[in-house]
């Protein structure tokens, strides 16, 4: 996943860098626009991949059908986390077109602070409530960029 994904990111920390820098407002957001839509094409592919394949795609990494069964039940979490932690890639790609590290950072200590949180209350729920901590901190990255782009309208800069 990661290498799909990130192609998308890097892609859009290229070209979003190269239109800041040129000032050129409808080519910054066409990149951001393509590198979401085929960064999200790629998560649905790889939540799809997941959903109809999980099993023989684990059996890939363990013939031990007991590490299988006891995977089993967490394939839920594998097939949303594409969806889920996409977005916060792309914002991350983003971000670094703009130079907008230190938005990035505070992003970052805000989806901490969120995964800290969840997990104090979610821990006793085992893989499953550490697997939604993970899936909050992702989305929680995503929504703080995605906000901080919004208010303060970087790509016109």
């Amino acid at each position: 996943m990661s290498y799909a994904v990130d192609g998308f990111a890097f892609a859009a920390e290229s070209l979003v860098g190269k239109y800041v820098g040129a000032k050129k407002e409808s080519e910054t957001h066409r990149a951001i626009r393509l590198s979401f839509f085929w960064g999200m094409v790629m998560a649905v592919l790889y939540a799809l991949a997941y959903g109809l394949a999980g099993e023989q795609l684990l059996a890939i990494f363990t013939d031990e059908s007991a590490v299988i069964k006891a995977s089993l039940p967490f394939l839920f979490w594998m097939i949303l986390f594409p969806l889920a932690s996409t977005p916060c890639y792309i914002w991350d790609g983003v971000f670094i077109g703009m130079t907008a590290s230190v938005a990035m950072r505070n992003c970052m200590i805000f989806a901490l602070v969120v995964f800290l949180t969840s997990y104090a209350f979610l821990k006793g729920y085992g893989n499953h409530g550490l697997w939604l901590t993970m899936i909050l901190f992702m989305v929680s990255r995503a929504l703080c960029q995605w906000q901080l782009f919004r208010k303060k309208g970087w790509a016109l800069k």
